[in-house]
């Protein structure tokens, strides 16, 4: 019989390859150097002095995409359009394999989402992006894993549309759950939860953050607040029930 090996609190691996030849564009100065810019910092935002138009999140998403797309080879264009959903499907079957009852491995996809914001502030930025970006842009690439089964899903560090990734009931219960029908585990980035009450400051305890994150579907915490859920059943913040079915969905990976 074969038995799984289960790679969870830490992410198997990022499947989602986009961010590969973004990130080698965002090296690049226009005489090519990559000569990196230095930074300030305004408004709470870390900003790059002479950064170029498509790293700016201040800027609308078309905005940045022409820019980004006048900056291409094109080759670069192509491999843009069968990277992130082609490539991250093949990945998960690749390492999950295709035994019908038991996995090789349990892939993760990684981070949802609309994990683009400054990186020196991405435990407190709130990404703000609209329905047409969230469906066309964001969500496809994550929806084409789920489509390929993709075992465990992790929740990014920053807010979306005001929610904090790991503890919104909207990108992880109804459009994750509900919406895709997603069956596998959820973990938060690492210490994602205390950005919950020390970062974005929507609850004030680490309890408080256990309870908000289980509620809204995380099922393995990268970090140390779980052990406040505790806690958080003794002052009636969550159930135990919903532990139990939370923790019901982990051993499935696991077995």
């Amino acid at each position: 019989m074969k038995r799984m090996a289960v790679l969870t609190t830490m992410a198997v691996t990022a499947v989602l390859l986009m961010a590969v030849s973004c990130h080698n564009q965002a090296g690049r100065t226009r005489d090519g150097t990559g000569s990196p810019a230095p930074t300030t910092r305004t408004a709470g935002t870390s900003v790059a002095r002479g950064t170029m138009p498509f790293q700016n999140p201040a800027l609308s998403i078309e905005d940045r995409v022409a820019d980004l797309i006048s900056r291409m080879t094109l080759e670069e264009k192509v491999a843009q359009m069968v990277y992130t959903a082609i490539c991250g499907t093949a990945f998960v079957k690749g390492l999950q394999g295709d035994d019908p009852r038991y996995l090789k491995v349990a892939a993760c996809a990684k981070h949802f989402v609309v994990h683009s914001g400054p990186e020196a502030d991405r435990h407190v930025f709130n990404a703000q992006a609209g329905p047409k970006d969230m469906y066309e842009t964001y969500l496809p690439a994550f929806k084409a894993l789920v489509d390929a089964k993709v075992e465990a899903v992790m929740c990014a560090y920053n807010r979306t549309n005001d929610e904090p990734c790991c503890g919104s009931k909207t990108l992880l219960g109804k459009i994750l759950c509900e919406q895709w029908g997603f069956r596998g585990h959820i973990v938060s980035d690492c210490w994602a939860q205390v950005d919950l009450y020390e970062g974005h400051k929507v609850v004030a305890t680490a309890a408080e953050a256990a309870a908000l994150a289980i509620n809204s579907g995380v099922n393995l915490d990268c970090g140390n607040t779980f052990p406040h859920l505790v806690e958080a059943v003794q002052k009636g913040l969550v159930s135990e029930q919903t532990i139990d079915s939370s923790l019901a969905i982990l051993l499935r990976t696991r077995f």
